[in-house]
């Protein structure tokens, strides 16, 4: 049997229904999804976005500075 771990943290807007869930890959890339939530039921939306593990800092500079 193969396995592989990852670790997942979500941000969640409790009001709004939705999360944007972040994934390690295990190969160095974070990658972003985006769901709705309806009680119980989860449904993605849109395509994944990946952010290179070392363009990470870079990334959260630049928002930042648009906050």
């Amino acid at each position: 049997m193969t396995y592989q771990i990852t670790r997942q943290l979500r941000i969640h807007s409790i009001e709004d229904d939705w999360f944007y869930q972040l994934t390690d890959d295990g190969q160095g890339l974070v990658e972003i999804n985006q769901y709705t939530s309806h009680g119980i039921e989860e449904t993605k939306t849109g395509e994944p976005f990946h952010i290179p593990k070392d363009c990470l800092e870079t990334f959260i500079s630049v928002l930042q500075e648009l906050k």
